[in-house]
């Protein structure tokens, strides 16, 4: 279990030696988490205008049809001559390119050991991010759909004056977040010191920005490099960057889960605020520890570089759903969720 420094909360079960094969119990829930991710209502990212309304039942449907049109089209455009080989080879289909110009897949999955999904996404384009909650079974949930709902509501709003940043505007809605998370920590007894991480990505005509509280993360993948973009607010990372401890000793430190900054543990908070042009062709990852903790930087690497191999035939929902499965298959001791951003259309105008 995730908890805050100040919080005194017993030690998330250590990962065990996790076997590589699937037995059929995983399977079993691969295929259930399968049909669960595709029978949810919002399958595709929204516009950051319509994102205040979630869509009704047979809105969703019609969302599953365009896109599995838009795929069916995609292959239909492939001429005779291509596919016999007599010409230049099909275009790979990545997927759909949302307002922002980024095609993206998501999961979200409980794991194998919590008993509920404490985790949660953000997917109102221009807008991206992950919650990671924390302080219990009720405050955890409540504390990530929290800052979900308050993040989406607080970027709808418009700029106080034309010129106003917008990577100061995304942190301004972060503090605002935090201070009402916090003061209904205060209200409820039972959520008191409840709390969540966040990661937020906000997409603008040609760069991005990423404001950051916690330990889950943004990654970029850019011209055959992966470089983590964020730095883990968590105890063990201190000490790494002080030259206490190694990164393969924070692996199984007996302080690992312990984060020292969080949204909504304390009346004011610090965010991080990176900012990074865009490029066409950038592949973005926002994930909880879920992910991070089973799955290596290597292993995340590797799959991501799938995504821009022409040679491949497998796109970016089957490479999301590699993550998940992959996670599952090495004990998923945490709720995982993440989102893959593939920059399609860098300049595309996102943000006005």
């Amino acid at each position: 279990m995730k908890h805050r420094f100040r919080f005194s909360a017993p030690s998330r079960r250590r990962l065990q030696g996790f076997d590589a094969q699937l037995d059929q119990e995983t399977i079993k829930r691969e295929q259930e988490a399968s049909e669960l991710f595709h029978s949810e209502e919002e399958v595709t990212s929204q516009p950051l205008e319509q994102a205040a309304a979630a869509p009704a039942p047979e809105d969703a449907e019609e969302n599953v049809t365009e896109r599995e049109d838009a795929a069916q089209s995609s292959a239909a455009d492939v001429s005779p001559a291509a596919a016999e080989g007599d010409a230049a080879p099909r275009t790979k289909y990545i997927g759909a390119i949302d307002s922002a110009g980024f095609s993206v897949a998501y999961r979200s999955d409980v794991g194998k050991v919590r008993a509920n999904n404490q985790d949660a996404f953000i997917l109102a384009s221009p807008l991206y991010g992950v919650a990671d909650g924390m302080g219990g079974h009720q405050g955890g949930e409540t504390a990530s759909a929290m800052c979900r709902d308050e993040m989406i509501r607080l970027m709808l709003q418009e700029k106080d004056e034309e010129t106003e940043d917008e990577g100061e505007r995304l942190c301004k809605a972060v503090r605002i977040t935090n201070r009402r998370i916090f003061m209904k920590s205060l209200d409820e007894a039972g959520l008191n010191g409840m709390g969540t991480t966040l990661t937020a990505l906000l997409a603008g005509e040609d760069r991005v920005w990423i404001a950051h509280v916690g330990d889950s993360r943004c990654y970029l993948y850019r011209d055959g490099t992966l470089t983590q973009v964020t730095n883990d607010h968590s105890m063990v990372m201190e000490m790494v960057r002080s030259g206490y401890i190694t990164v393969e000793q924070a692996l199984t430190h007996p302080m690992r889960n312990v984060i020292t900054r969080a949204v909504g543990t304390e009346r004011s908070v610090q965010v991080d605020l990176i900012e990074k042009e865009r490029k066409q062709g950038d592949i973005w990852l926002l994930c909880s520890d879920g992910l991070t903790g089973p799955v290596k930087d290597d292993t995340i690497q590797e799959l991501l570089e799938v995504i821009q191999d022409e040679q491949s035939e497998l796109g970016l929902e089957e490479i999301a759903e590699s993550f998940l499965q992959l996670t599952l298959s090495r004990g998923a001791p945490d709720n995982v969720t993440f989102v893959i951003l593939v920059d399609r259309e860098a300049s595309h105008g996102a943000c006005s």
